[in-house]
């Protein structure tokens, strides 16, 4: 839809105001209480909504939400909201009336946002037209593997089409490359199957090797199928196969929760008085522009604009696979020593708000680079399940700098994988304190 964004920001601000009236009648008995300072309040919790509804990525709404997504989003955005409704309220030092519906406001929030998003979405799907076409295989011998097959064509807002059907599990799934279309899902009706090792493996490997996303669909969930399961349509529930860390609701929010907050804090105690230092060198050393964006490839393998400082002359070859390397003319003065601390990726805390980027996550690459080396270097696309990061577990470990030969890429492939798979908050946190310790030191493969 053309408006959408225009659209959710101003459904966000009709709860809001909303739920701030519902807040006033059950404390006051009237929608909108006297006092001087209510309007400049009311005033400071739109304005933090509109900046909420970026950072929580809101705005990304469309038809083919389902409800586990929109909690998400919701539940970042009322953290968002609460964390400076809060802090602007001690800053001016509220009377104690305001703070007394304080959890009626925000429960309402949440509870109106969720319901008109839903009724949004709910029109996208009638008046939707033209659909990205995911392209799946349904496995499995029984009704509720018809059903789907049903569901999945009259809902065609889901953006499915099953392209063929079979009823046991292949041994050998090489025959997916003689189609003319690519499958992006195989759902498998786990009940009417036999589902043996052999079978797991060539699953697994279509997960980490071709980023096909395997489900099962099942009447009664056994332990082994115990994590986060859906409603597809019609209540036929249905869950990865093969799951990891970031996939569980919990763990994502809390990541995105504190990419957020600690991006915020670099932004508003860091970047706030250093970026006119550095913006001032860099136009003393090497003139414009500052700043360069630059296509790379995201969570999902979607593209966005990666943010740096530029520390480099113009590359007028930007389709090279190849990485800046020790002692390249390309490198500026200033440029070099921002490389060497790691300054020039700072603006990519912008990119972390606006939800492109994570802290903690592999590092993005060209989009001619990514497409180089997922055809030549196993497991690549598996990095896509996460989204990537202004520093990572391979960069803290010392794999940075050129790229000489196709083994310091996997190498630095195999620490993104090792990240995906035991990612925890821990983990996060140590990384980038040894970032931090290395920005420092200084470190000798930055260049």
């Amino acid at each position: 839809m053309k408006y959408s964004t225009l659209v959710l920001i101003l459904i966000t601000l009709l709860s809001v105001n909303l739920a701030f009236g519902i807040s006033n009648v059950c404390m006051f008995s009237k929608f909108w209480k006297d006092g001087n300072a209510y309007p400049s309040l009311l005033l400071i919790i739109n304005g933090i909504t509109i900046v909420g509804c970026y950072i929580s990525q809101i705005v990304h709404i469309n038809y083919s939400t389902q409800l586990q997504q929109i909690i998400e989003k919701n539940t970042v955005f009322i953290l968002f909201l609460m964390f400076f409704t809060l802090l602007y309220w001690f800053l001016i030092d509220a009377p104690t009336y305001y703070k007394e519906g304080i959890l009626i406001f925000f429960i309402t929030t949440f509870f109106l946002l969720t319901i008109f998003q839903k009724i949004y979405i709910n029109y996208l799907r009638k008046h939707v037209e033209e659909l990205p076409i995911s392209y799946v295989l349904l496995i499995g011998n029984s009704f509720i593997i018809d059903s789907l097959q049903e569901n999945l064509k009259i809902n065609n807002w889901l953006g499915y089409e099953v392209l063929e059907k079979f009823s046991s599990i292949p041994n050998d799934f090489s025959f997916l490359q003689t189609y003319s279309k690519k499958i992006q899902s195989i759902f498998i009706d786990i009940d009417s199957v036999i589902l043996s090792k052999e079978n797991e493996i060539a699953l697994k490997n279509l997960v980490e090797i071709h980023a096909i996303q395997v489900y099962v669909i099942s009447n009664v969930f056994s332990n082994k199928f115990s994590f986060s399961s859906y409603n597809l349509v019609n209540q036929i529930r249905y869950t990865r196969l093969f799951t990891f860390p970031l996939d569980s609701f919990i763990h994502y929010t809390t990541k995105r929760i504190f990419d957020v907050f600690f991006s915020l804090f670099i932004v508003l105690f860091c970047i706030s008085w250093l970026f006119p230092i550095i913006i001032l060198l860099s136009i003393l050393d090497s003139g414009f522009p500052v700043f360069y964006k630059q296509k790379r490839i995201g969570f999902k393998g979607k593209e966005f604009y990666c943010l740096k400082f530029r520390s480099m002359v113009e590359n007028e070859n930007e389709k090279t696979p190849n990485s800046t390397k020790k002692n390249d003319h390309r490198v500026t003065r200033f440029g070099k020593w921002m490389r060497k601390k790691n300054i020039d990726e700072l603006p990519q805390f912008f990119n972390v708000i606006l939800g492109d980027m994570s802290v903690v996550g592999p590092r993005p690459h060209m989009v001619v680079q990514d497409n180089y080396y997922a055809e030549t270097i196993n497991k690549y696309v598996l990095r896509h399940h996460v989204k990537p990061g202004i520093t990572g577990l391979a960069q803290v470990n010392g794999l940075r700098g050129a790229i000489e030969t196709p083994e310091d890429m996997e190498k630095r492939i195999n620490m993104d994988i090792s990240y995906i798979r035991n990612w925890n908050m821990f983990l996060d946190v140590h990384i980038i304190y040894r970032t931090v310790v290395n920005m420092i030191q200084g470190e000798k493969n930055a260049y």
